[in-house]
């Protein structure tokens, strides 16, 4: 990125860490991804002790079509590209 900022498009996933942020996490920055066009956006819940996958953005919406609550028990797939993905598990994340 030497000639430009990264944009929404170059991101594959953000993870947020939360704790006292949950509510802003789960609203106005959920809003500012979607409407990036992030394609996935994890919240590690740290208050609930799961993480929160969002999918598939809603730009014009500001919002996710998808959502999966997941443990320490499940996995996540994140595409990487249209034929690779990155599978994280919920014990890889939650402490």
């Amino acid at each position: 990125f030497a000639r430009r900022h990264p944009e929404g498009r170059d991101v594959i996933a953000v993870i947020e860490v939360s704790n006292s942020s949950l509510a802003r996490d789960r609203t106005s920055k959920l809003r500012i991804y979607a409407t990036a066009r992030i394609p996935h956006y994890l919240i590690v819940n740290l208050v609930d002790r799961q993480v929160e996958a969002y999918g598939k953005p809603v730009p014009r919406d500001g919002t996710y079509s998808t959502m999966a609550i997941l443990t320490e028990h499940d996995i996540v797939r994140i595409a990487a590209s249209p034929t690779r993905f990155v599978r994280v598990g919920g014990h890889e994340i939650l402490p």
